[in-house]
């Protein structure tokens, strides 16, 4: 038993605490950018916003060759307008979730981070009041 108290203080300083304040820290690091990768790879938010003009599913009319043919024109020209405008809108929602995910997930790892920073000195705190004065 006297043994043990007398290795817990170094065993306290050597493993725990760099585990605790160095390792942990990392781990959970590497944990957001595995999960926000992951996210940028399901919503690719990149590739929204390169293709954020282009027709929907690639719906295009190629333009007519008489040029005489206004009504052709400007049905054309109505369609692919209008393809371009539809894609718009489906990536501006699917911008719009993408970041919201990654948004609420950088909250939440935040969150956890700090929680876990905090948790020692809330332990400490916590038997410190809970101790009688004397």
């Amino acid at each position: 038993m006297i043994l043990v108290l007398r290795i817990l203080p170094s065993l306290f300083f050597t493993s725990f605490l760099p585990w605790y304040f160095l390792e942990q820290p990392k781990r959970i690091l590497a944990q957001y950018v595995a999960y926000s990768n992951a996210c940028n790879e399901i919503l690719s938010i990149t590739f929204l916003l390169r293709t954020y003009f282009s027709p929907w599913k690639s719906i295009i009319d190629e333009y007519p060759s008489n040029l005489m043919d206004y009504m052709a024109i400007a049905e054309t020209f109505t369609l692919n307008c209008t393809t371009r405008i539809v894609g718009m809108i489906f990536r501006t929602v699917a911008l719009a979730i993408a970041l919201t995910v990654q948004i609420v997930l950088l909250i939440g790892y935040l969150t956890y981070f700090t929680l876990w920073l905090m948790y020692p000195g809330v332990v400490v705190a916590a038997i410190v009041f809970t101790l009688p004065l004397q």
